[in-house]
This record gives structure tokens, sequence and C-alpha cells, in this order.
């Protein structure tokens, strides 16, 4: 199965089935602001997975993705590391914005952690810090090296 096609950052968001939307902006036409309004579960994985990781294999700069009043389940989470796993191969940390408190939960309880970096601000997500996840990604590549 091919991956949706993606809209232009003025285009109109995706919805799936249930009604959950990406909004997809690039504000400096480097970096990309996903926005998530409903929910990341089993009924929009589909669709987000494919969308999320096709936007972080070419995303040219930081990406972005807002959770403000988002609902996460485990398929979600499941979505945002694999998202935050194909970022990390090019380089990168996944940031999120708005992170809900249910996602941070399960995060504990199954031990992730590190996979990408929170902000309250999309503003502050978004100032380049390309040193700073250089040095993070080779801390966890030699961690021996601490």
């Amino acid at each position: 199965m091919s991956a949706p096609t993606l809209p232009s950052p003025a285009g109109s968001p995706l919805r799936d089935a249930l009604g959950s939307v990406l909004e997809i902006q690039s504000p400096t036409g480097d970096d990309v602001v996903i926005t998530v309004r409903g929910s990341l579960d089993l009924g929009s994985e589909r669709i987000a997975r494919a969308t999320l990781t096709a936007i972080a294999s070419t995303a040219a700069g930081p990406v972005v993705m807002v959770l403000d009043d988002s609902f996460v389940d485990f398929r979600g989470l499941a979505v945002l590391l694999g998202v935050a796993r194909t970022c990390r191969r090019r380089g990168r940390m996944l940031r999120l914005v708005g992170a809900p408190p249910s996602l941070r939960t399960m995060c504990e309880v199954l031990g992730v952690r590190n996979c990408w970096w929170e902000y309250g601000r999309v503003a502050d997500a978004l100032v380049r810090r390309e040193a700073d996840e250089a040095a993070q990604l080779r801390q966890e590549a030699h961690p021996q090296e601490r």
C-alpha cells in the first residue's frame, strides 16, 4: 500500500473516517508542524502512520507535532514511536507540543524515554537546535562515553 498523497502546506487537512484531522504546515519551508485534532488511535493509525512517516522521511528541518487536546492510545503511541525512529534515522529528534498527560503516563509505565523532546509552545519547538540534537543522538549511540 502506498502512502497517501501529502497536501501542500496550504492544502486541506487530512481527515480519517472517524473525523480525526492532521493539519500540516511548513512555516519556514524546512520545518514541518503537524497538528493532530481528535484521536491518534486505532481508528486513525493507518493514515497517520503512512502520512507522518512520509513527512518525517522527507522533512528538511525539524518535525513538530502539536497534540493539544488530542487523545493518544497505545496504537497512537506506536505511531509516535515510529515517527520518532524515522526522525532519528535522519539525525533529528521529533518535537512534541502539548503532549497529553495520558501519553506521559503510558511512556512512564512502558519505560519509553528520550524518544522526543517536549515543548509548551510551537515557537519554542521551532528554534533550531541541530547541535543539541546531534549531541544527544551521539550520546545515545555511545552510552559508555557519558
